[in-house]
């Protein structure tokens, strides 16, 4: 192997490394923030029960829907960083497909249905339309007051 091969090969398993790191510490703050605001930063009506009233709750002076913003970006960062990492990986992941699954059209048709399936889990939230409710206690709401669209 000539030096400049070795040389990319290092700067390919170094860019990996880095990657991989990124994607470690993003999932853990993904998940670490998921559970700040289920746990720790309550919706209004939790709020109501565990404080005896709608309080503000705050965590380095960040509210709830400071760190749900904070929690979506990181999401998109973590979306980006693992399509990269896919990139880097296609020729180890392809060789591992086809030696897993023989038959040729099995592999085809199992990498169609994950595609779909991958596809329909991104795309369908856009075409979900909520279920919309008035509610005279929604969080931000004080109790009594009613909801004026």
């Amino acid at each position: 192997m000539k030096l400049k091969e070795r040389s990319i090969g290092m700067k390919k398993s170094t860019v990996n490394f880095a990657i991989d790191v990124a994607l470690s510490i993003l999932m853990a703050s993904v998940v670490g923030i998921g559970f700040l605001m289920k746990y720790v930063l309550i919706p209004g009506q939790d709020r109501r029960a565990v404080y005896g009233g709608n309080v503000d709750l705050s965590v380095l002076g960040l509210g709830r829907h400071e760190w749900g913003y904070i929690h979506f970006v990181m999401g998109y960062a973590l979306l980006a960083l693992v399509i990269i990492h896919v990139i880097l990986h296609w020729d180890v992941m392809l060789a591992m497909y086809r030696r897993l699954i023989h038959p040729r059209g099995v592999r085809i048709a199992l990498a169609l249905l994950l595609f779909l399936l991958c596809t329909a889990l991104v795309v369908i939230p856009f075409f979900i339309n909520p279920v919309v409710k008035d509610s005279a206690f929604g969080e931000g709401h004080h109790q009594g007051q009613s909801f004026q669209p």
